[in-house]
């Protein structure tokens, strides 16, 4: 399983959002869709416009598009429906392309129906993260990111169950771990109230004073002075 950190995501999107303007602006609109979502391939490219409640800021996802038998499926891999939030920033970018929109679809083709996946993957997903640097990743591993960057940032384990349309919570607990740059911003979670400073000895009077009054150390075999080697 693979996953963007965060600035890896914030360099893509970045990419996607100047690269992909006018006609193209679909593109941008359907990374964030993937990354924000946490949505599987075949959901959001089975995304229609009455599933989106701008109002509520809510999505109903109760689709999915089989891309080999280029047919809808009534049903998710999950067998249920489920209601997720829709992002502020996707909000904006759907809301504008809505405006252009011709099919009930919403990342559609010139045909109207649900874009060509092999295409979107061979031509435009590879050159992203290529413009970007950025190891090559599966579409699929967006889902990854989601869900890894979701728990990085406090959310529940549970509410990811419930917005990923898992339906055992076994499925979902892959997701509860953490990098090891993300746990850099919580060594100084414990914070001490160990006095004012000017109430602490310096380090080294403090050394001074308890080598003077501490007793020698003894071995279990009762012989002063025991010391303790650095190499274990």
């Amino acid at each position: 399983m693979d996953f963007l950190e965060q600035d890896e995501l914030d360099q893509l999107l970045t990419y996607t959002n100047l690269r992909y303007v006018g006609e193209e602006r679909w593109i941008h609109t359907f990374c964030l869709t993937l990354f924000l979502t946490g949505m599987r391939l075949g959901e959001a490219l089975g995304l229609q416009w009455h599933k989106i409640y701008f109002e509520r800021n809510a999505i109903l996802i109760s689709d999915s598009w089989c891309s080999k038998k280029h047919k809808l499926i009534g049903t998710t891999k999950g067998k249920k429906d489920r209601t997720i939030p829709l992002p502020s920033l996707l909000k904006i970018e759907l809301a504008s392309l809505k405006n252009k929109a011709n099919s009930p679809f919403i990342f559609s083709n010139v045909e109207g129906r649900p874009i060509d996946a092999s295409n979107f993957r061979a031509r435009t997903w590879g050159l992203g993260l290529e413009a970007c640097e950025l190891r090559h990743i599966r579409i699929h591993d967006a889902r990854h990111t989601y869900a890894s960057l979701f728990m990085m940032n406090g959310g529940s384990l549970y509410d990811l169950k419930a917005v990923l349309g898992h339906a055992d919570i076994k499925t979902t607990e892959r997701y509860a771990h953490l990098s090891s740059s993300h746990l850099l911003g919580v060594k100084d979670i414990i914070q001490p109230n160990i006095g004012r400073k000017a109430d602490v000895l310096s380090v080294d009077a403090f050394s001074r004073k308890q080598d003077a009054t501490l007793p020698p150390l003894k071995s279990e075999r009762g012989q002063d002075d025991v010391s303790f080697s650095v190499n274990g």
